[in-house]
């Protein structure tokens, strides 16, 4: 009985060269999944800060919609004039440079709170306008642009509107 000098090689393992292209998959898929972590992270700070954008802006317009609907007099609604420091009556949440927690509004010029709802980190600049609008009673459309950062220009930032009308007895 003769035996065998090389013993048959048993086909049930992996070669180095299957481990190692396995590997390399492995790694490119692991790669591009990391990739996208950033990419959502972005999106989410996006979101927030187009949320936190609208919230201020809904706050401000729904503060002088509800101040016109103290106004019953139409003396209030006659002139832009005087209808501007009627709605500077609306008192709005937020610090300003001034430290206060409840402040005016303040058509016509940018306003900055350094730590809106008490947070240092936390910045929101506004460009409130108001203009009147020609019609058979009186109406105004009050306009705000609102930042959550320091940098960039008012200007590039969203802008939200509320029509306003006077709905008593025009004499």
């Amino acid at each position: 009985m003769r035996i065998p000098l090389h013993l048959p090689r048993s086909r049930a393992g992996f070669t180095l060269v299957e481990i190692n292209l396995v590997l390399l998959l492995f790694g490119v898929g692991i790669t591009a999944l990391l990739g996208l972590f950033p990419v959502g992270l972005r999106q989410g700070a996006l979101a927030m800060s187009d949320t936190k954008q609208a919230v201020f802006a809904e706050m401000v317009l729904n503060s002088i919609q509800a101040e016109a609907l103290k106004r019953h007099d139409y003396a209030a609604w006659q002139s832009e004039a005087t209808f501007k420091a009627a709605m500077g009556q609306a008192l709005i949440a937020g610090e300003n440079q001034d430290q206060k927690a409840i402040v005016p509004l303040v058509f016509g010029s940018e306003v900055t709170f350094e730590k809106y709802l008490g947070e240092k980190r936390n910045v929101i600049r506004y460009l409130l306008n108001m203009k009147e609008i020609s019609g058979p009673r009186p109406m105004y459309r009050a306009t705000i642009q609102v930042a959550d950062r320091m940098d960039g220009r008012i200007d590039n930032f969203p802008t939200y509107s509320i029509d306003l009308v006077y709905l008593g007895e025009v004499p």
